[in-house]
């Protein structure tokens, strides 16, 4: 935080526990705040989870920090932080990724990762009358189950180890799967959607056994994950089926993101900066 007590200059940032080694961001909002000729910049930010809170109250005091992106593990942690300044069409989905100011200076919140996904998955598959299954409720599965509901799918299947976050299924209205129950029969899906974070930064960890995955054919797998950029989960099941990482979708999330907190509503014109 020795950064943010010294800093004289409007600045944006990603927030996690350590963007710092990796987060795709900071790359991509710089090289179009460089393009606009923007003075602010975006930095990465790690935080100990004991430090969230207090990171937080700093921030929202820092009238130079205009707002940023929120990666992993705290989309969900920050949003019930901040839950008194969020809309409550927006809270119920109890997942954000994205920071700004609202009217009153305050830092509120959006998720993004919802978009990016259905534009990737768009472009890659028709989603009409497809039998779809987001595996893990974390804040990225939340917010792509909620985009699902938004779009006007209605054949969703929801599962998550722990079925704690069972209770989300009622927000979208989607069935939950015990883990084990869905993991053994993948093959009564169209789409394979992998919204945890096992694989992340990992080429030999996927979220199902081999075995279960071997006997998965002619499916289409989104893996949310983008580093590697063929995860072990994609690795296995690419040679019978339709597979596709989360790149694209990581590029359209931050296209959104941008656009809001920097309010440059001109979304062609920012992918095609990140783009290049």
């Amino acid at each position: 935080m020795k950064y943010l007590a010294n800093n004289q200059n409007k600045y944006f940032a990603i927030l996690g526990k350590n963007p710092s080694q990796g987060a795709r961001s900071p790359k991509l909002w710089n090289r179009v705040l460089k393009k606009l000729k923007r003075k602010e910049r975006m930095i990465p930010i790690d935080i100990k989870k004991n430090e969230l809170l207090k990171t937080l109250k700093k921030l929202n005091s820092d009238k130079n920090f205009l707002g940023g992106c929120i990666a992993v593990p705290y989309k969900e942690s920050i949003c019930k932080i901040l839950k008194k300044n969020i809309p409550k069409n927006i809270l119920k989905h109890q997942s954000i990724n994205c920071l700004f100011r609202d009217k009153f200076g305050n830092l509120t919140g959006c998720n993004t990762d919802g978009l990016g996904a259905i534009f990737s998955l768009k472009k890659n598959i028709n989603l009409k009358k497809k039998k779809i299954l987001v595996m893990g409720l974390g804040g990225t599965g939340k917010a792509i189950s909620a985009s699902l509901k938004d779009i006007g799918c209605k054949n969703v299947f929801l599962t998550n180890r722990s079925s704690k976050k069972k209770v989300f299924s009622n927000v979208v209205n989607f069935k939950f799967l015990e883990w084990e129950i869905a993991s053994c029969n993948l093959n009564n899906f169209d789409i394979i959607i992998n919204a945890t974070s096992v694989g992340f930064l990992n080429k030999n960890k996927a979220p199902i056994s081999e075995k279960k995955l071997k006997l998965v054919k002619n499916k289409f797998f989104f893996d949310v994950i983008y580093q590697p950029r063929i995860t072990r989960l994609l690795k296995i099941t690419k040679k019978n089926n339709k597979v596709i990482n989360g790149e694209f979708m990581n590029l359209m999330q931050a296209v959104f993101a941008f656009s809001i907190v920097t309010r440059v509503r001109d979304k062609t014109k920012i992918l095609k900066l990140m783009s290049k």
